[in-house]
């Protein structure tokens, strides 16, 4: 799978060149993500600063960040890929996961 990098202005570009590609190699139904990403809510719940927080990573792995109140947190945060247990963000993975390759892994 290509690596896409987003960074500056041509971010939004990047991103519709990243879903234009992931069709084409992956699962048609890859809309089905988008809808999953864009009808989440962020969680209300916010690690203390210093304190662990989960998300999933781009390759569909979860990963355990430290807040300090950076930018990647409150991205992650406002894009509902913050979670406070393993599980939760193990549980979102699965759907994501399922969302790109259509099955149970």
């Amino acid at each position: 799978m290509p690596k896409i990098t987003v960074t500056g202005d041509a971010g939004l570009i990047e991103i519709c060149k990243a879903y234009l590609t992931l069709r084409k190699l992956h699962n048609p139904e890859i809309e089905s993500l988008v809808e999953f990403v864009i009808e989440e809510e962020p969680s209300p719940w916010r690690a203390d600063i210093g304190h662990v927080f989960w998300c999933v990573d781009p390759t569909g792995m979860v990963s355990t960040f430290e807040e300090h109140g950076s930018t990647f947190a409150q991205n992650a945060w406002e894009a509902g890929n913050y979670y406070q247990t393993e599980a939760e963000a193990e549980a979102a993975a699965e759907r994501v996961r399922k969302a790109y390759f259509g099955a149970e892994t």
